[in-house]
């Protein structure tokens, strides 16, 4: 199976426990899957429990503890567990669950097309996540596509909290901005914190990505490109318009005029997924040999009913020469198909049109409550995380 995590560029030298690579006397370390600037991923084995994990080992201490401290307070199937933190010759690493698949970034550089419905699925998941997040008082501050995994299965999992802040504890910011200028928030380059609602606006423009096979700006430069964040309008989607709205919404330049919650976002995905996947599409039989097929069985039943109505008539002129009696009641149905009549393999015959499409549900003002509950750099095509 291919591996899930892939970092950026970037080598780490480290030491391993012996040649038989085994950390903490537990984790024997099977195939190094990714490295990047800071840290390295390795498929592993769990010896004591003989499952398969992914251990991501750090070169900033401090980096670990806060990644691990996020990460466990965080049970969700659509969030990557923690399992545990160690320490090998003064070396710590962190033990994640194993994701057997891989990532939004691999598949989009692969050229993989997504159809409206599986936008909305992987944008239902994601908000899920954000949501048990936010609920926790984390902020995610990096949603993009490499840090959102594809198990074999179907799930989401968001990965990477390395640069996460909280909200009664904002991470102060010194240098360059915190994320990935692809997906950063207008108010984060402003130099304003980023909060729960900055999340919304990175998830809408991987959900745009998904879209419509590209960001929705894209520059030569970062300062341009980050100009383009704050200031411009992103070209209209014309994929679905339900779907269109719902991400057009997220990428509101004010926070208060994206969706209230990652909650609310993740209903109304939920609903416009099982809108689409209810809706009866047409057939893509040709019309004209649709009739040709129809038409001998139309005579047959003309012929029939002809010949019914023939006896049927016999039998009433013998009957009135006969001493009156009562003539039992004769009712003849009719099942010669009507030539009007929508047939199921003509493919102009539409269902009805469907109800109004969910994205109505998403407010433009964070008045509205909810309707209910509910890692960025290049990676390699082969990764392993949790």
């Amino acid at each position: 199976m291919t591996p899930a995590l892939v970092l950026g560029r970037g080598e780490i030298v480290h030491r391993l426990a012996g040649p038989e690579r085994v950390l903490a006397g537990r984790y024997r370390l099977v195939e190094l899957v990714a490295r990047g600037g800071t840290a390295e991923v390795w498929r592993a084995t769990d010896l004591r429990l003989g499952r398969p994990v992914a251990v991501k080992i750090v070169e900033m201490p401090a980096q670990v503890w806060h990644e691990a401290r996020h990460g466990a307070r965080l049970v969700h199937p659509n969030v990557v567990e923690v399992l545990d933190v160690g320490d090998e010759n003064g070396r710590l690493f962190m033990v994640m669950e194993w994701v057997a698949g891989s990532d939004l970034a691999v598949a989009l550089r692969h050229g993989e097309v997504f159809s409206p419905r599986r936008v909305a699925e992987i944008g239902a998941q994601a908000a899920r996540a954000l949501e048990a997040t936010h609920a926790q008082g984390i902020v995610h501050r990096d949603v993009k596509p490499g840090n959102l995994l594809l198990a074999d299965n179907g799930t989401v999992k968001l990965a990477d909290f390395g640069i996460a802040g909280t909200a009664d504890r904002p991470r102060t910011r010194s240098g360059p901005l915190i994320g990935t200028s692809l997906y950063i928030s207008p108010e984060q380059i402003r130099g304003q914190e980023a909060g729960p609602s900055s999340d919304l606006y990175a998830l809408g423009c991987v959900l745009y990505e998904l879209s419509a096979g590209r960001p929705p700006f894209v520059a030569p430069d970062t300062e341009e490109l980050l100009r383009q964040h704050v200031e411009d309008d992103p070209i209209p989607l014309r994929t679905d318009g339900d779907l269109d709205q719902v991400i057009m919404s997220l990428l509101a330049k004010n926070p208060a005029q994206r969706p209230p919650s990652a909650g609310h976002v993740a209903h109304v995905l939920e609903t416009l997924t099982l809108h689409q996947t209810t809706q009866v599409l047409p057939s893509s039989r040709p019309r004209s040999r649709a009739r040709l097929s129809d038409r001998p069985l139309q005579a047959a039943a003309v012929a029939a009913v002809v010949l019914i109505a023939a006896v049927l008539t016999i039998v009433t002129v013998v009957e009135t020469s006969a001493p009156a009696t009562p003539a039992p009641a004769v009712t003849i149905p009719s099942k010669a198909p009507s030539s009007q009549a929508p047939s199921s393999h003509a493919p102009n015959s539409r269902a009805p049109s469907p109800p109004p499409g969910p994205a109505q549900l998403v407010p433009p003002a964070p008045d509205d409550q909810p309707p209910g509950h509910s890692k960025g750099k290049k990676k390699k095509d082969k990764k392993g995380r949790g």
